[in-house]
């Protein structure tokens, strides 16, 4: 299954062949770096703000928040991959009732 374009994840479903797990691990890889990208970023905005250059601090912010929102599009990819991820939503819920 091919996708170069999605309207919404309500357009995606869940592979019709098993589990593609080296799909996964290859997004989760891509996932990773964007996190070290994430940590990166907001090292530069205390960078920014300490230098007193604080006038680019809502371009990288911007750019964070575009980071965020890739990595939760494919952590949802991920997830209708793997049936696995139902374990994460089980931990989800037993860390909730714990706190």
């Amino acid at each position: 299954m091919k996708l170069t374009f999605l309207e919404s994840f309500d357009d995606l479903k869940e592979p019709e062949r098993g589990v593609e797990t080296g799909l996964a691990d290859i997004i989760i890889s891509s996932i990773n770096k964007k996190w070290d990208s994430v940590r990166d970023l907001n090292s530069i905005l205390v960078m920014l703000n300490d230098t007193g250059y604080s006038e680019y601090v809502p371009v990288i912010e911007e750019i964070l928040e575009s980071e965020n929102n890739h990595i939760g599009k494919l952590q949802h990819i991920v997830e209708l991959l793997t049936p696995v991820t139902s374990n994460i939503e089980d931990g989800k819920q037993e860390a909730e009732e714990i706190i």
